[in-house]
């Protein structure tokens, strides 16, 4: 089984949001459970990123070139959500008037 080029590939939309699903499910554990907690959330997003991008290869739907622009778009995306979250308040904090 080949390639199929119907589309753009580049990159991966699949890794892309794998990384900004596992990164946002880091913080939250991180910031909000316990230590113990906080690890095994980290312990599964690092299961999960480690195959994603080769699981895309494997069943030929990337090259390894769309996979790693996957995750290195998907890291600049989370650290730009992750930055704005720290610095807009919640709707909730917000004064009105």
């Amino acid at each position: 089984m080949g390639f199929r080029r119907t589309s753009f590939g580049f990159p991966s939309g699949h890794v892309f949001g794998d990384v900004l699903v596992a990164g946002l499910l880091v913080w939250v554990c991180w910031h909000s459970l316990p230590r113990r907690a906080g690890l095994a959330g980290l312990a599964v997003a690092a299961v999960v990123l480690a195959l994603a991008g080769p699981s895309r290869v494997a069943v030929g739907a990337h090259w390894p070139s769309d996979i790693l622009g996957g995750y290195l778009w998907g890291a600049a995306a989370l650290v730009g959500l992750l930055l704005a979250a720290e610095r807009i308040p919640p709707w909730w904090a917000r004064r009105v008037g």
